[in-house]
């Protein structure tokens, strides 16, 4: 065996190596930079001091309301003081959604009070020249609680939760969508992580670009393997193209 037989096999081992991660991190780095100069979205629940759960926007009227349920509180494993309520989405004076039994941060105020499960986000679509406002919910009710061996009960798996999203348009219009976690579109896994009200940080192809990247990952697995396959198996196959070329 010659070689650049040898090279071509080598390279193809490098790439091969990398393929159940690095061509959807290529995707997913690409897909990020295409959405990210789409849309521009600013999330209200990262004001300081915290907004109020009110909003007026395209003659609508939009606030949630709170209704603890009585005075117990517990403290979640994030050490948040937390009672347990039913929170009413309304808009223009009427009851358009309700969570009921969730928990409610009741030491903060403002829209911090409902952290992880509902949003408020301003959304301009650059392309289409068009702001919107967006309300999240969470309609998986997560009460989640440390037991004294550091475990935390409660949590809802990936596959359990779903979520509403309300987008008041800026001429009034007013566009519902219920989805789930893993069924997400590519604008939705952006609401998603805006309004933190995802698991985690999430990707739309892979969520490996999500975690603290080190040298290891990403860079020397799997997209170091991936380019250097790529490259060489590129530059060997040229090589023999053009010596096969020649010896005619």
């Amino acid at each position: 065996m010659n070689r650049k037989k040898i090279f071509l096999i080598c390279g193809a081992i490098l790439f091969i190596s990398s393929v159940p991660l690095g061509p959807k991190m290529l995707v997913e780095l690409i897909h990020a930079s295409l959405m990210e100069s789409r849309y521009k979205l600013t999330s209200f629940n990262n004001d300081y001091p915290s907004r109020e759960p009110y909003f007026e926007y395209a003659n609508h009227s939009i606030k949630i309301d709170e209704e603890l349920k009585n005075k117990d509180t517990f403290v979640d494993p994030w050490e948040h003081r937390t009672a347990i309520g039913n929170l009413a989405l309304i808009v223009d004076g009427e009851v358009k959604d309700l969570l009921k039994k969730y928990p409610v941060r009741v030491e903060q105020s403002g829209l911090s009070r409902y952290w992880g499960d509902i949003a408020f986000i301003k959304m301009a679509d650059i392309k289409k020249n068009k702001k919107s406002l967006v309300v999240v919910l969470k309609k998986t009710r997560e009460i989640q609680k440390e037991l004294p061996n550091g475990d935390i009960t409660g949590g809802a798996s990936s596959n359990e939760l779903e979520y509403t999203t309300y987008t008041f348009g800026p001429e009034g219009s007013i566009n519902r969508d219920d989805f789930r976690l893993t069924q997400r579109n590519a604008l939705q896994t952006k609401i998603l992580n805006a309004g933190v009200v995802g698991p985690h940080r999430l990707g739309f192809y892979t969520n490996a670009w999500q975690g603290y990247p080190t040298i290891f990952f990403p860079f020397m697995y799997p997209l170091l393997p991936m380019i250097l396959g790529f490259i060489i198996i590129l530059v060997t196959l040229v090589k023999l193209k053009r010596e096969k070329y020649q010896g005619r």
